[in-house]
C-alpha cells in the first residue's frame, strides 16, 4: 500500500473534523429536538433515546477533535466510520421498511434533508475514506507554509462541494418521483 501524502490526509481529516464538529454543534444546540429525531428512527426504546441523544454528539466531537491529533488520528478516524456506518444503516433500515419521508437529522433535528439511498451511499462511501485515511501510513515529508495553505484550501473546498452535494441529493427525498 502506498503512503499517504501528508496534504492530502491532512485535507481527509481536516474536512471529516469540521464535518462533525458542525454535525455536533447543530446536535448540541437543540438536544430535545434531535432526541425527537432518534424516536422517529424507530430503533431504540424510549429508556434509549435520551441517552443516545448525549452520546452521539459527544462521539462526533471526539472523532472532530481527534482527527486534528496525529497521535490519535487512526482510531478517531475508527470512530468517525463507524458513526457514518451507523447512520447508514439506521436510514437504511427505515427505507427498507417503507419510510422516506424521515429526517435524516445528520445536522441536528432541523438539518440533513430527507433519508434516502443516496444519502445511504453517500455515509458508506465516506466512512470508508475516512477508515483509509487513518489506516495508511502517511509519508514522513516535511510539511512547509505552502502546504499548510494547500490543506486548508483543500478543507473549504471539501466543506463546499459537501454542502452542493447535499443539495442535490436533498429533492430526490422530498419529492415523489415523476412519473411521465
Amino acid at each position: 500500500m502506498y503512503p499517504l501524502d501528508p496534504v492530502v490526509g491532512e485535507i481527509i481529516c481536516g474536512s471529516f473534523a469540521v464535518l462533525f464538529g458542525v454535525a455536533c454543534a447543530h446536535k448540541l444546540r437543540d438536544l430535545s429536538g434531535f432526541g425527537a429525531t432518534l424516536t422517529h428512527y424507530r430503533l431504540l426504546g424510549d429508556g434509549l433515546v435520551r441517552p443516545a441523544s448525549l452520546f452521539l454528539p459527544v462521539l462526533e466531537g471526539l472523532a472532530a477533535v481527534g482527527l486534528l491529533i496525529s497521535a490519535v488520528r487512526e482510531p478517531a478516524s475508527l470512530l468517525g466510520a463507524a458513526l457514518l456506518l451507523a447512520y447508514a444503516i439506521a436510514m437504511g433500515l427505515n427505507l427498507s421498511r417503507g419510510r422516506r419521508q424521515l429526517q435524516c437529522g445528520c445536522f441536528g433535528p432541523r438539518g440533513g434533508g430527507v433519508v434516502s439511498a443516496s444519502l445511504v451511499s453517500r455515509n458508506v462511501l465516506m466512512a470508508l475514506v475516512i477508515a483509509l485515511a487513518g489506516a495508511v501510513p502517511w509519508t514522513g515529508r516535511p510539511v512547509g507554509w505552502l502546504d499548510v495553505g494547500t490543506a486548508l484550501f483543500g478543507v473549504a473546498v471539501f466543506a463546499l462541494l459537501y454542502l452542493a452535494a447535499n443539495e442535490l441529493l436533498a429533492p430526490a427525498g422530498r419529492y415523489p418521483p415523476h412519473r411521465g
